[in-house]
């Protein structure tokens, strides 16, 4: 089955990438690959760990981590599968960039469809963003969904952190 990957960071601009992968992916008879990258959180490694509540034994970070981007994805997953479309979820640990496109690699994805959104101001020059790594370095067709759509800019001054965006 043709693979869309769908990387995630639960942004508003990453779930208007997810509204026009689903979009695409009924006439490629695509089923989605909804993709989170995490890191440890500094100062810990991997097999350290953590106490999430006082009243709760420890957990390894890394297990912690993995189950809440995956109970988030799994809320994004239902969204998708009620509009009756094919959906995996997925998340790695590590450098969003190269996780990205290793699993775009490894899953042989048709496209990989991401929001531009990220990192702004000095960080971004410093940095770039993972959009734009990702394709410069991808061996796959990227299509990119900025935030801001031309004619949203008619209707506001841009997209609201607080406001829950419109399902798929």
């Amino acid at each position: 089955m043709t693979v869309l990957l769908v990387p995630t960071d639960f942004s508003s601009c990453a779930r208007k990438a997810m509204r026009m992968a689903a979009q695409i992916a009924p006439s490629l008879h695509a089923e989605l690959l909804l993709l989170h990258v995490t890191q440890i959180p500094p100062g810990l490694v991997e097999g350290s760990e953590i106490r999430p509540m006082p009243d709760q034994d420890p957990i390894d970070v890394g297990t912690f981590v993995r189950e809440a981007s995956l109970a988030e994805l799994a809320r994004y997953a239902e969204e998708l599968r009620e509009l009756d479309l094919e959906v995996k979820t997925r998340v790695e640990l590590g450098d969003p960039v190269d996780r990205i496109l290793e699993v775009a690699s490894e899953q042989d994805a048709a496209m990989i469809v991401m929001g531009t959104h990220g990192r702004t101001g000095l960080a971004h020059l410093i940095i770039g963003s993972v959009a734009e790594k990702v394709m410069r370095k991808a061996r796959k067709p990227v299509l990119t969904v900025p935030g801001l759509f031309p004619e949203d800019a008619d209707q506001d001054s841009g997209p609201s952190e607080d406001a829950e965006p419109p399902r798929p």
